[in-house]
């Protein structure tokens, strides 16, 4: 009789302790809840370090891992994002491209006195990131002129949004002291997918370039040496006159010794060297009958002749 009265009890028991652990999250419920989490970023511009969060859409497919404590989907989103910059700039850097993001977002539940409540949300996983357009031309056009003093007109742009390769070729002309130089220049780009911008691989002059030289007015230039035990040093000074007709530079130098309150002790002869621009060095220049080379360094802000390097005066 008693065994008989005591099964009845165990599986309503059972029954009532069944009864006690709430069904997992509905995805749809979980998919709600992900979606006005992103709508959130959509609104603050904080999704992630680089950039804004413009629009997304869930994927259908969820999985799911659910223990007695602990309710975890996954969901697949795909995002269109902004460059680097917060919301609100009105500027967006030439490498900053629009990009497509699909990653792995976890919502986490934790049963809490029969309810599941929300304790997370994450992206754990970027399935792949790739942009949606390609140096931006114009402001790149800017950078250089700000940044390299460079004037600067787009050729083309040669994209692969898929491979996230990018050649930017442009006309350039850069003037330095004694010189100005214009050509084109190419610029090679690669995706970085973990920074979400462009990176710039690789820079080169390409084609002919032009070469005009700028001596008149800058045509004094100095050697010293540094001082000696007494104070004195040896000195060699330059003077430069180019003929813009014949393309020939003509160098007529002198050198000497000042004492230690900048007396001219004593002093060399005069002497005269002329070239012309080297056929592959333009900043170069050759004599036909001297193995002596004047040589323009430092963005023109030097000269090497003669085993010695002058400065402008």
């Amino acid at each position: 009789m008693k065994k008989s009265i005591f099964l009845p009890l165990l599986l309503v028991f059972l029954l009532f302790l069944t009864g006690c652990t709430p069904e997992p999250v509905s995805e749809a419920v979980a998919r709600e809840e992900l979606a006005n989490y992103l709508d959130s970023l959509v609104e603050t511009g904080l999704m992630t370090a680089v950039g804004d969060l413009l629009e997304y859409e869930i994927g259908e497919e969820v999985i799911r891992d659910t223990t007695k404590e602990l309710d975890t989907l996954y969901f697949t989103v795909t995002t269109v994002e902004m460059g680097s910059l917060n919301k609100g700039h009105l500027y967006m850097a030439y490498f900053e491209p629009l990009v497509q993001e699909v990653a792995t977002y976890q919502l986490t539940y934790r049963l809490n006195d029969k309810d599941w409540q929300l304790v997370d949300v994450e992206k754990v996983e970027v399935i792949s990131c790739r942009p949606l357009e390609g140096i931006r031309e114009k402001a790149f056009l800017e950078e250089l002129e700000f940044e390299e003093k460079m004037k600067a007109s787009l050729v083309s742009q040669d994209l692969d949004l898929d491979q996230g390769l990018s050649v930017i070729t442009l006309d350039t002309e850069k003037s330095y002291l004694l010189y100005t130089e214009a050509g084109q220049m190419e610029y090679a780009f690669e995706f970085d997918e973990s920074r979400k911008v462009w990176e710039n691989t690789r820079a080169e002059k390409i084609g002919p370039w032009d070469y005009t030289y700028t001596f008149h007015g800058n045509n004094k230039w100095l050697y010293q040496a540094k001082p000696d035990e007494n104070g004195g040093k040896a000195y060699v000074g330059l003077q430069l006159n180019y003929d813009r007709e014949e393309n020939r530079l003509t160098v007529t130098y002198v050198g000497g010794y000042k004492d230690k309150y900048d007396r001219i002790i004593g002093r060399t002869d005069q002497y005269t060297w002329s070239g012309r621009p080297s056929p592959t060095d333009p900043l170069v220049f050759v004599s036909e009958d001297d193995p002596k080379q004047l040589k323009i360094v430092d963005q023109g802000t030097a000269i090497n002749f003669d085993g010695y390097t002058f400065y402008k005066i």
